[in-house]
């Protein structure tokens, strides 16, 4: 009798230590999901920031203003990241973006093109920092006073396109 009860504590143990395992890898992958949500966020851009060189190309031998400019390629960034719970607004644009030690603005992002003719190559330029604050996952919506995780990200891509693309 004594071993049964042995085994049945034992499964148990076991279930509770598998579900509390579970529960803190899906806490932690939430962040790094969204900073995954956020490279490929930043891939894109960059793709728009080659758009809008040709758009103004385009333009200047129309003779009429661009239709896609960068103000265009900031706000379909921003709804991008909004996509993957990051809340960034237009005012978020740091040209500083890049120094970490600034803490009093959590949330800020910057981008840069240049085209790089020797290589024959767009290069996009790209800093994103923000923080989340992730609630424990499932039992986080029941249980709100529990700890929340919270995490500084810094995000610095340097994206090389080439010409013929």
């Amino acid at each position: 009798m004594r071993t049964v009860a042995e085994g049945n504590l034992k499964k148990a143990l076991w279930f509770v230590a598998a579900v509390v395992i579970a529960l803190l890898v899906l806490t932690w992958l939430k962040p790094f999901l969204q900073a995954y949500e956020i490279k490929t966020a930043g891939r894109l851009m960059c793709t728009d920031m080659i758009r809008v060189q040709g758009e103004a190309r385009m333009a200047e031998q129309l003779g009429k203003p661009p239709a896609f400019d960068n103000k265009n390629v900031r706000d379909i960034f921003i709804g991008r990241a909004r996509q993957a719970a990051i809340q960034f607004e237009a005012g978020d644009l740091d040209p500083d973006c890049g120094s970490f030690s600034d803490k009093d603005q959590p949330h800020c992002f910057s981008h840069q093109y240049s085209f790089d003719a020797q290589a024959g190559q767009h290069v996009c330029t790209i800093h994103v920092r923000y923080r989340t604050d992730t609630a424990p996952a499932i039992v986080g919506d029941v249980l709100q006073e529990l700890p929340h995780l919270k995490l500084q990200q810094h995000i610095k891509m340097v994206q090389r396109v080439n010409k013929s693309y």
